[in-house]
């Protein structure tokens, strides 16, 4: 998925029974279905949803919040686009 994808993602778009995550307006204009592993369906699962979106965080926040992690790793090659 996008960085986007996953911003724009709301608690709605989340089936857990089914291991699905419904992205609607994409970039390509087409609406997809994701299937979920298990660990993903875990970790949601134990998420409070304090929010109607699952990462309830702006790209720039996204961004500079992984710039701080890179950094702190010394890790150079990694970017996120």
């Amino acid at each position: 998925m996008r960085r986007s994808e996953i911003l724009k993602l709301t608690w709605n778009d989340i089936n857990l029974d089914t291991g699905i995550a419904s992205l609607y307006d994409t970039k390509n204009g087409d609406d997809r279905h994701v299937p979920l592993t298990k660990t993903p369906i875990q970790l949601l699962s134990n998420l409070h949803q304090s929010s109607d979106y699952v990462f309830p965080i702006s790209a720039n926040c996204l961004r500079l919040a992984w710039e701080r992690c890179r950094n702190k790793s010394n890790v150079k090659r990694i970017k996120v686009s």
